[in-house]
C-alpha cells in the first residue's frame, strides 16, 4: 500500500510540473514562491513551517462524525426517537448537520455550536466535548479528512520551486502519528521519504509550547545548513505568534474560521481562507 501511495505521488507530482505550473495564486503566495525560486537560484534552501489541521487539512468532516458518535453514545440513535422519546436536547445533538460546522463563524467554537442548535444542558454539553475530542483525536475518521481548498497546488509549486516544508501538528505522535503518515501521503502533500518533516505533539506539551519548542527545533536545523524559514501557516494566533517570534524574517498566514482562542496576530501577517 505504501509503494502505490508513493508511486501515485510521484506520477500526480510530475503530470502537475509538465502541466507548465499554470494554477494561479493569490498574490502573497505567488510571492513566497518566487522567493523560494530566487533562493534556489542563489544557492539557498527555502523552508516553509505549515501547521495541519484546518491549515492544510480540513478536518470539519471528522470532527462532524465524531460529534455524532458521541450523541448516539450519549442518547442513542435518532430512529430510537420514534420508540422511547428522548430529552429534546439530545434530539437537538442527533440532529447536528456538517454544514451546521461548515457555516459557523468560528469552527473550533463549541459553544458557538451549541447555541446555534440550542442545547442548554450543560452536562450533556461537557460529555459531548469529552468524547468528541477523544473520538476525533484518535484514528477512526482520519479517512474523511481532505485538503484545505487550492493546498495541493500550492505545496506542490512551492516543492518543486526547491523548498521543503515542515508539517508541525499539535495531534499526538503517539496516538495518531502513523495515521497521520498515512494520511499525508494519500492526500499527495509527503512522501515516505519525507517523514522526518512531519512533527507531531508528544505526550505532556501543551499546544503553545509545542508549537514554540518545534520552531526551535526547525531553527537550528535551517542555521546549521544555511536554509531560510521563509513563511509561516497556521490557524491559531497564539501559535502563529511563538513561531514569529523565533522566525522574525519569515512571512506570516493565517488561515481564518477556526481557533481555540483569539489573540494578536504577528505584524504583516497575511489572512486567508484558501489557497487560491
Amino acid at each position: 500500500m505504501k509503494i502505490d501511495l508513493r508511486l501515485r505521488w510521484v506520477i500526480s507530482t510530475l503530470l502537475f510540473a509538465c502541466s507548465g505550473n499554470v494554477h494561479a495564486f493569490a498574490p502573497d503566495l505567488d510571492a513566497v514562491i518566487a522567493q523560494v525560486r530566487g533562493n534556489k537560484a542563489s544557492g539557498k534552501k527555502s523552508i516553509l513551517v505549515m501547521d495541519l489541521d484546518e491549515t492544510v487539512v480540513d478536518s470539519h468532516l471528522r470532527k462532524y462524525l465524531a460529534y455524532r458518535k458521541a450523541s448516539e453514545e450519549l442518547c442513542g440513535t435518532a430512529a430510537a426517537t420514534i420508540t422511547s422519546p428522548m430529552s429534546s436536547d439530545c434530539e437537538k445533538a442527533l440532529g447536528l448537520a456538517l454544514h451546521d460546522i461548515y457555516g459557523s463563524t468560528n469552527g473550533y467554537s463549541q459553544p458557538e455550536l451549541m447555541t446555534k442548535l440550542g442545547i442548554t444542558d450543560a452536562t450533556l454539553v461537557r460529555n459531548l466535548f469529552d468524547l468528541r475530542r477523544r473520538y476525533e483525536g484518535g484514528p477512526e475518521f482520519f479517512h474523511s479528512d481532505t485538503l484545505m481548498p487550492g493546498a495541493s497546488a500550492f505545496i506542490r509549486a512551492v516543492k518543486l520551486a526547491g523548498a521543503d516544508i515542515y508539517f508541525v501538528s499539535s495531534r499526538g505522535e503517539a496516538e495518531v502519528g502513523a495515521a497521520t503518515f498515512e494520511q499525508l501521503i494519500r492526500l499527495g502533500v509527503l512522501m515516505a521519504s519525507e517523514t522526518p518533516f512531519v512533527i507531531l505533539r508528544q505526550v505532556g506539551q501543551d499546544s503553545v509550547t509545542f508549537k514554540r519548542e518545534s520552531a526551535e527545533r526547525i531553527r537550528v536545523i535551517a542555521e546549521s545548513g544555511g536554509h531560510q524559514v521563509v513563511a509561516l501557516f497556521e490557524n491559531e494566533p497564539s501559535n502563529l505568534m511563538a513561531w514569529a517570534r523565533v522566525f522574525a524574517g519569515a512571512k506570516s498566514f493565517f488561515v481564518t474560521g477556526s481557533f481555540v482562542t483569539p489573540g494578536p496576530l504577528p505584524v504583516g501577517t497575511v489572512s486567508m481562507t484558501n489557497y487560491r
